[in-house]
C-alpha cells in the first residue's frame, strides 16, 4: 500500500489514503469532491486538485465523513486475511 493525502478545501482537514496505486487514490479522492475541492499529494509532489461538483449548501462535513467511512471499509477489506473455504 501507498500513502497519499487528500487536502479538503474549507475543512483544514486532510486524510490519509493508503492505497494500492495512484490510480485507486485519483478515483477515490475524486469521490471526495462533493462540495469542497480537494488536492491529492504523494508526499511533498503534489498530484491533481479535484473542482468540488457542486456548491450545495451545507458544509460538505456530512459527506466527507460519509467518504472516510467508505474508506475505511475499504481499507478493512484489502487488510482482511484471503482465505480459501474447505470443502
Amino acid at each position: 500500500m501507498t500513502e497519499f493525502r487528500a487536502y479538503i478545501a474549507g475543512l483544514n482537514q486532510s486524510v490519509v489514503l493508503l492505497m494500492p496505486d495512484e490510480q485507486t487514490a485519483l478515483e477515490y479522492a475524486n469521490s471526495l469532491a462533493h462540495t469542497q475541492d480537494v488536492e491529492l499529494w504523494q508526499g511533498d509532489r503534489k498530484i491533481t486538485v479535484f473542482t468540488a461538483r457542486t456548491n450545495a449548501g451545507g458544509s460538505g462535513r456530512g459527506r466527507f465523513r460519509l467518504a472516510l467511512a467508505r474508506y475505511g471499509e475499504l481499507v478493512a477489506a484489502a487488510l482482511r486475511p484471503k482465505h480459501r473455504a474447505l470443502r
